[in-house]
Formats: structure tokens, sequence, C-alpha cells
């Protein structure tokens, strides 16, 4: 995930995304620090009550996985 770097594209991506994982699930952002949408997107993601843990990697990849 990204291409469109506005928060709430982000968000609704992120709901589909989510939608069609199995539990346990990774999901992958691109940009995470592109621009400020995407900086809150990405610490709003991170911290969600179905994210079990994420990371940065290198301050533009963000990867996190979802509760089982």
């Amino acid at each position: 995930m990204t291409r469109y770097k506005a928060r709430e594209f982000v968000f609704s991506q992120f709901e589909i995304v989510v939608a069609r994982l199995a539990p346990n699930g990774i999901v992958l952002l691109d940009d995470i620090y592109f621009s400020e949408d995407m900086k809150y997107a990405w610490k709003t993601i991170a911290l969600s009550d179905r994210v079990k843990a994420s990371a940065a990697i290198y301050g533009r990849v963000g990867i996190v996985e979802l509760k089982g």
C-alpha cells in the first residue's frame, strides 16, 4: 500500500486490505513519512487496537501485523 498519499485514501485502502486478510495478516505501507498526511495515517494505523505489532524500516516502509 499506497500510491496516493492523502490520509483518507490510506485509511480507506487499509480497510479494504484488512477485510481480505487472514488473522495475523501483514500489511506494508510505503512512504510513511512522505507527507504530514502519511505520517498521521501511519501513526494512527500503527497504534490501532487491531494491530499486534508495527515497525518502521529506514523511515520509509511501515509494517503492521494484525491481531488474530
